[in-house]
């Protein structure tokens, strides 16, 4: 699924070779239901979504997964509130950011960190399960990491992410040939 908002270059998009679904803004963030049925014209089954946005979870994932009874895969690029109190953000922004980035983290089946310290965060800020919390570098840097969240039937993932930007491309590139070699 990529958000379209006019700048992306669609012709990179095609060359990527995958299943791009795009959509537009109020659909991407506010209309699960619509972006559900788009996504069942094009699979018959979801077996992960992968999100990094945790308001995005909170407000679609969690939806998304009660439709297709899939896992939900929070792939944080760092904190959202860490960054926020850097930035010196208001208090009640900083409150919100928190409120989505815990409940994006407790309701979701795995939490995937770039770094130990980004994985003791997340486990001590917001009391969860070590086992669920899990630190691996990004295949673009480790080539032969392996994942193990293989589905047992289909071999669907639903990527919920910007596809203009070049690391998300190959991010789901990697996905591809490291989940289903």
């Amino acid at each position: 699924i990529h958000c379209y908002r006019g700048w992306s270059d669609i012709r990179q998009l095609k060359r990527t070779g995958l299943n791009i679904i795009l959509v537009d803004p109020a659909t991407y963030y506010h209309n699960p239901k619509k972006l559900i049925k788009l996504v069942d014209g094009e699979t018959s089954s979801v077996d992960i979504i992968q999100m990094q946005d945790p308001e995005l979870i909170v407000h679609m994932g969690l939806k998304l997964r009660e439709h297709y009874h899939c896992k939900i895969i929070f792939h944080p690029h760092y904190s959202s509130v860490r960054v926020a109190e850097k930035l010196n953000a208001n208090q009640t922004r900083k409150m919100l950011i928190k409120q989505y980035e815990k409940n994006a983290a407790r309701a979701s089946d795995t939490v995937l960190c770039f770094t130990n310290q980004d994985r003791n965060y997340f486990i001590n800020q917001y009391n969860l399960e070590k086992k669920k919390v899990l630190t691996y570098k990004p295949p673009a840097y480790d080539l032969n990491y392996k994942f193990n969240l293989r589905p047992k039937h289909s071999r669907n993932i639903l990527f919920l992410g910007s596809l203009y930007f070049q690391p998300n491309v190959k991010a789901v590139g990697s996905l591809m040939k490291q989940l289903y070699p």
